[in-house]
């Protein structure tokens, strides 16, 4: 299968699962000048980041929600977080000492996304 299909399946199988799958799909094919294109670059993610507010959102066109509109404030997101993190040590998945490092560590990317913002430490 050439590249460019493969690429097109992969993010076409990504979009059918439903939700806020990247419209750029964030799969890291090779680039050709290192042989294979069609080949994924192992180990090598990327992502196209929410608008944090509303207004960016319109602005840019995205259909995807904004961290505003998602989770409204800081204080919002660590209690989701939280409850999340609860569950996965409750499901077996997360031990319960690694809770408060998985909340600071979604926090300090809170952080780091909305400085300068309106939702910058609210």
């Amino acid at each position: 299968m050439c590249a460019d299909r493969r690429r097109r399946h992969l993010c076409e199988l990504l979009r059918t699962g439903g939700g806020d799958a990247n419209r750029d799909c964030g799969w890291n094919f090779r680039n050709p000048s290192i042989g294979q294109p069609g080949e994924l670059l192992p180990l090598t993610g990327s992502f196209i980041p929410f608008a944090v507010t509303k207004a960016a959102r319109e602005g840019a066109r995205d259909p995807r929600l904004s961290i505003e509109e998602r989770y409204g404030n800081r204080a919002q997101y660590q209690r989701l977080v939280t409850d999340a993190a609860t569950r996965l040590v409750q499901a077996g998945y997360l031990l319960n000492e690694d809770v408060d490092r998985v909340v600071e560590r979604a926090l300090a990317n809170w952080d780091e996304i909305t400085r300068g913002t309106t939702l910058a430490g609210n």
